[in-house]
């Protein structure tokens, strides 16, 4: 694995300082496994979804590829760049993907790349992007000198009707597509200058661009509705979401607030396979577990998360959130406390 060398400045500010600990570069010459070098494949395998094999569309011998990860909060940003011969690659079925709760996006910087799965293509070019679902098997083909960034996002954020569907194409020349286009790669463009307290709002803002451009989709029938999104369904979502911390959150408060029947309210939510109450646990549990992974720095206490998520009783929220990740709240924090990987730099040349 080759990483960036950086010299190192003692003028270097908190914000850089952070970037850089949390910043990993690999390249590799090889597509294939087999030279004793870091190959593409093992590089694409570590930083993005489980692949079966990766190889060439033609001779390898000229192609170059270069992976960039940086973690922003709970935001995960993977920069590939190739150039020379296309590539394809086969990533297969991800049976964790779901129980992650995070979701993908692939932004096309430059070139194409064509994503295949059950007899069907979507390909996406410059300025496109893509909401990937890695719970089905796929063959993604890159064309030569393609530049491509992905983000891992909390899938929390975002309309079950976007998290579930096979893959969906946004247009990001114009309109909001082109902003949450500019958004993403905009940030990662200058990871380097934004200082970590910013991280939060900054990633708040970019995932709103981002949730206007579904909802857009949606509006259009692009993306399937579900039953969770009819008209009744999204008003509940909409104010129970509002409501998360209120812990006398009630199937009769939701109800006596948006003018319905509290036993209609159960039948919408039993006809997806739970209640209006599993649901906003399932809310509270991702609220707290975003603030765990973003307060990593900060004193606030586990114990004052769990009250800002909706939890009253402490006990019950790290048995709840442990049955949900399977580890403590303590645990869970620690994992993004301990997760940027630190880069070996070189002194700066006298």
């Amino acid at each position: 694995m080759k990483l960036r060398n950086v010299a190192v400045d003692e003028n270097t500010n908190n914000s850089s300082d952070t970037f850089l600990d949390s910043l990993k570069v690999m390249s590799s010459d090889s597509v294939t496994p087999g030279s004793g070098a870091l190959s593409w494949s093992e590089i694409v395998k570590s930083c993005i979804s489980p692949v079966i094999a990766t190889y060439p569309l033609g001779d390898e011998k000229d192609f170059r590829g270069t992976m960039t990860e940086w973690q922003m909060g709970n935001i995960r940003f993977v920069k590939a760049t190739t150039s020379g011969v296309g590539i394809k690659g086969i990533h297969e079925h991800d049976p964790e993907h779901k129980k992650t709760g995070k979701i993908w996006f692939s932004f096309c910087l430059d070139g194409a790349i064509k994503y295949s799965s059950d007899d069907r293509s979507h390909e996406i070019h410059c300025k496109n992007f893509a909401l990937i679902n890695y719970s089905r098997p796929y063959q993604v083909t890159f064309a030569p000198n393609t530049e491509a960034l992905w983000v891992c996002l909390p899938g929390s954020y975002f309309p079950s009707a976007a998290t579930e569907t096979e893959l969906s194409i946004f247009d990001g020349s114009r309109g909001v597509g082109h902003l949450a286009f500019q958004a993403f790669s905009n940030i990662f463009n200058q990871a380097e200058h934004i200082d970590s307290h910013h991280y939060e709002t900054i990633a708040f803002g970019a995932m709103n661009f981002l949730l206007a451009a579904i909802r857009e989709q949606i509006d259009r029938k692009k993306l399937p509705r579900s039953r969770q999104n009819s008209s009744a369904m999204r008003r509940i979502e909409s104010y129970v979401t509002q409501q998360l911390m209120n812990d006398d959150l009630s199937p009769q408060s939701v109800a006596d607030a948006l003018s319905m029947n509290p036993r209609y309210i159960n039948k919408l939510f039993e006809k997806n396979g739970t209640s209006l109450m599993r649901w906003v646990l399932k809310q509270r549990l991702s609220m707290a577990a975003h603030l765990l992974e973003v307060d990593t720095g900060s004193e606030r206490t586990v114990s004052a998360i769990a009250y800002s998520s909706g939890f009253k009783n402490i006990s019950h929220f790290s048995r709840v959130f442990k049955d949900q990740y399977g580890l403590s709240p303590g645990q869970y924090r620690q994992q993004y406390t301990d997760l940027s990987p630190k880069l070996e730099v070189s002194p700066q040349a006298e």
